[in-house]
């Protein structure tokens, strides 16, 4: 079953987005293999390691694991990822194809012993925030958010998401915060905002966590924020679970946490970019829902486990109303 909150997204695809998604796991392998012993110890090595072996497709030694093995022309087994996948027909499926062979090309092992100029990762991952296919997801994804109320974002990049949430949710306050200087600049600039406080409406700082920003979040709202957005966020908090717990103490009454996480389960390759442009951790679904409970927070509904990102709304307190696969 598709997820109701992805269907334009499912149906802009054309029934391409699983071949979109095997694609991005056939990358990951392909960096393995390059990199395996190439660039052992890297921190993108053991984010490559960490994002085969939560998709399964890798053994503890860092070996393809059988079911994943076919045959070859010759007779021989060959891992499946040595099948290069169909390139997509659909303008959203090739574009998200064309994203990572954009970064394979700065050679995965390059990149990994810190020989690509952090620059040209980071126009990389620029791109990405204003893909096609990633303005449909996101788009998607503010749309959960009620309109009206206070709503903190954690790590606004360079703006896109609280462009859309400014958008489709109309909120009475937005605040926001990232750790890196020249995404808020970006930001503030496409908000019509200023770095380091308020301007109608849109309030923006530098922060590198939601600790850091907590009496700030207190003083622009006494009564708590209505809701939290964390749009591929998790993935990008130094401690994780103690971040959360912040988040947890900036809720309102009957405040909510909307959550969407890229995951290893559906798409290892685009964990990798995000590691190399600044990302500090690579989850599956699992993970990620786990780093929520250990916060004290409680799931209230999962729409996707992992395709095209993990999707959940969780609070302070509530039950799992709903569960929907995203396939």
């Amino acid at each position: 079953m598709v997820s109701v909150v992805f269907k334009e997204f499912f149906e802009a695809l054309g029934g391409q987005a699983k071949l979109a998604l095997k694609w991005s796991a056939w990358y990951a392998a392909k960096w393995w293999r390059e990199a395996r012993e190439a660039a052992r110890g890297t921190w993108l090595w053991r984010i490559l390691y960490l994002s085969l072996r939560l998709r399964g497709a890798i053994d503890e030694r860092g070996d393809f694991v059988p079911v994943y093995k076919i045959r070859g022309i010759m007779g021989e087994e060959l891992p499946v990822f040595e099948e290069r996948p169909e390139y997509p027909t659909n303008f959203y499926a090739a574009e998200f194809v064309d994203f990572h062979d954009s970064f394979d090309r700065l050679n995965i092992v390059n990149v990994a012993q810190n020989n690509v100029d952090e620059n040209t990762v980071a126009i990389l991952y620029s791109a990405l925030q204003i893909s096609g296919w990633y303005r449909l997801v996101r788009r998607e994804f503010v749309k959960l958010v009620g309109r009206g109320g206070v709503v903190l974002e954690a790590f606004v990049k360079e703006g896109h998401t609280a462009f859309a949430l400014l958008e489709e949710a109309a909120p009475r306050l937005y605040i926001g915060f990232d750790s890196r200087r020249d995404h808020l600049e970006l930001a503030s600039s496409l908000l019509g905002a200023e770095v380091g406080g308020c301007r109608g409406g849109v309030c923006l700082y530098p922060a590198y966590s939601p600790c850091d920003v907590l009496d700030v979040v207190k003083s622009l709202a006494p009564q708590g924020v209505d809701a939290v957005l964390l749009f591929d966020a998790v993935s990008w908090m130094v401690d994780p679970v103690r971040d959360l717990s912040c988040v947890g103490k900036m809720l309102a009454a009957g405040g909510k946490i909307y959550v969407a996480q890229h995951v290893a389960d559906t798409a290892p390759g685009l964990a990798v970019i995000s590691a190399a442009a600044g990302a500090k951790h690579v989850f599956n679904w699992r993970g990620v829902e786990q780093m929520l409970k250990t916060a004290g927070l409680s799931l209230m509904r999962r729409y996707a486990k992992d395709a095209p990102l993990y999707t959940a709304v969780w609070g302070r307190g509530g039950l799992l109303l709903e569960r929907l696969e995203p396939w």
